[in-house]
């Protein structure tokens, strides 16, 4: 008799209310946060131990037309990025996209990407429900059209002083930056400004 009880599914969502999906799991969000949610995901994991430590799997996930500003996840970003970026006093993060595998409950991504009206940043790292986060985001201003791939292709060298780390749990997700250097190699390190909810 075998000491598993294996389980699969699927699960596809289009055009689905956001904010309504995070008060269905249970996930805690602030009256501004709005946004169409769409996913895919396949995963298979054992009954008889807790689901998501023996989860296995792919999936993709997009939110679009959003207000994530005041997502816990996104608060001590936007705190962070108001210390350190001089401009950056009101701004809103409108979309989020990520592709991701599962591994024995380990959440990993190579490619989770989120925008705004002023700035897109790019992130890879893992997660999981013991260790929380675990991740490297970099940011950049403006978008990828027009004007904004002129003044990306100038700011970036400067920008990649400001990759950010991302951990703890996501009840309480904690920012800082990340290798944050006064502008040369030589100059050694500055102290690295973190900020939590």
């Amino acid at each position: 008799k075998s000491a598993e009880m294996p389980y699969s599914a699927t699960v596809e969502l289009w055009d689905t209310d956001f904010k309504k999906c995070l008060s269905f799991v249970g996930l805690p969000c602030r009256e501004r946060t709005a946004g169409t949610l769409g996913a895919a995901v396949q995963l298979e994991a054992d009954m008889r131990t807790n689901f998501f430590e023996s989860a296995n799997g792919t999936g993709t996930v997009a939110v679009a037309n959003g207000e994530l500003t005041d997502m816990p996840l996104f608060v001590g970003f936007s705190k962070l990025m108001r210390k350190v970026v001089p401009g950056f006093r009101a701004f809103s993060i409108t979309s989020l996209h990520a592709d991701f595998e599962m591994q024995d409950g380990v959440l990993h991504s190579r490619k989770a990407i989120f925008e705004g009206d002023v700035f897109s940043a790019k992130a890879s790292g893992k997660f999981s429900q013991q260790t929380g986060f675990d991740a490297k985001v970099q940011v950049q201003l403006l978008n990828e059209k027009g004007l904004g791939m002129v003044i990306r292709a100038i700011t970036n060298p400067i920008f990649k002083l400001f990759e950010l780390h991302l951990s703890g749990a996501l009840s309480e997700p904690s920012w800082r930056l990340d290798n944050f250097t006064s502008g040369s190699q030589n100059q050694g390190r500055k102290k690295e400004p973190g900020v939590s909810n």
